[in-house]
């Protein structure tokens, strides 16, 4: 950006204001259960670490054709796959958000330009500090730590998720979205994507990122030799993302495959054909089978302090919960071409 304007020393520093956040994607829906009240609820209720169900409906809309996935499906899964960067033994380099850092950028970033781009409204404390300084979030990582940031983003005008992930080394925001197409969908991708562009390098320059990331220039690396640090993030459309049958509201499944693939190291994904059924099922009967094995085995999430698990049941802290293992998924599977 511009070089950016700032208040004389002695003026006080603008004071953030709350912004109420927006109600959950379910919400601004208005679904309906697919069961009758009295028959959606059971006890006990599966505690997933960031989000605590007890509605069978939950399962049902991860597996039923045509039902749009919601934030607490969306989150349980990023959170998923931080635990398992975090806690695999083979090293991972890649951290998650959630579906709430978007409306944190959203917010501070308006606040922002009403501020005349006054950079003391860009605080290391603000919640997008706070994450990418490895607070905030269950599990987290500092982003100094890892060379990939998996993104979710969810346009609640379109009721529509895609995936955003900042690629550090290349200092660039990769775009995979499983709807391309129409004027008003690309404008509002591209503002999106364009916030967090700006964002971004402004709240790294204040948590102290590239102090912790000297790499990025003994190395040369070309994007960031010739880059001002506060310089916008470039970004690239990943054209050939796997897109989804149209009317099917799967773009959060195709939303939280991106991110599996990506957690594996899969960037490029033009000869991946999804069968979105097959992994709407596979998803639910994760979540299902380890739902049920965390209550019967009584444990809760893990201490991110001690990094061991308590019992409900009194007993002798345990070994941590175990994360199950995506390594080979979801199966690459090659299209056929004619």
């Amino acid at each position: 950006p511009s070089p950016v304007p700032s208040r004389p020393p002695s003026s006080r520093p603008p004071v953030p204001v709350p912004v109420p956040l927006p109600a959950l994607v379910s919400s601004r829906r208005g679904r309906k259960s697919a069961y009758s009240k009295l028959k959606d609820s059971f006890e006990p209720q599966m505690d997933f670490g960031v989000v605590k169900v007890a509605e069978k409906d939950f399962f049902n809309i991860m597996v039923k054709p045509g039902r749009p996935w919601e934030d607490g499906h969306v989150n349980t899964i990023m959170y998923y796959l931080r635990k398992k960067a975090k806690y695999s033994p083979i090293p991972l380099s890649y951290s998650t958000v959630d579906c709430w850092f978007m409306t944190w950028v959203d917010n501070i970033e308006k606040q922002w330009r009403e501020s005349n781009c006054d950079m003391r409204s860009i605080s290391p404390d603000h919640d997008v500090g706070q994450c990418i300084r490895g607070f905030k979030l269950l599990a987290n990582i500092p982003w100094d730590k890892v060379d990939n940031v998996i993104i979710p983003v969810n346009i609640s005008e379109k009721f529509h998720w895609f995936l955003v992930v900042f690629r550090i080394k290349l200092r660039c925001l990769h775009v995979y979205d499983s709807m391309k197409g129409g004027a008003v969908h690309t404008k509002k991708v591209n503002e999106a994507v364009g916030k967090l562009a700006t964002m971004i390098p402004l709240f790294l320059t204040s948590t102290g990122f590239y102090g912790k990331r000297l790499d990025l220039y003994a190395n040369k690396l070309p994007k960031y030799v010739h880059k001002s640090q506060s310089d916008p993030l470039d970004i690239k459309h990943m054209m050939h993302a796997p897109q989804q049958e149209d009317i099917s509201n799967d773009c959060g499944l195709y939303t939280c495959l991106f991110a599996e693939y990506i957690s594996n190291d899969v960037f490029d994904m033009r000869s991946i054909d999804i069968d979105a059924k097959y992994h709407r099922q596979r998803y639910a009967t994760i979540f299902w089978h380890y739902g049920k094995t965390k209550n019967e085995d009584g444990a809760i999430s893990e201490s991110e302090v001690t990094g061991t698990v308590a019992s409900k049941f009194g007993g002798p802290r345990i070994a941590k919960e175990h994360v199950p293992d995506t390594t080979n998924y979801p199966t690459p599977r090659q299209r056929t071409r004619n």
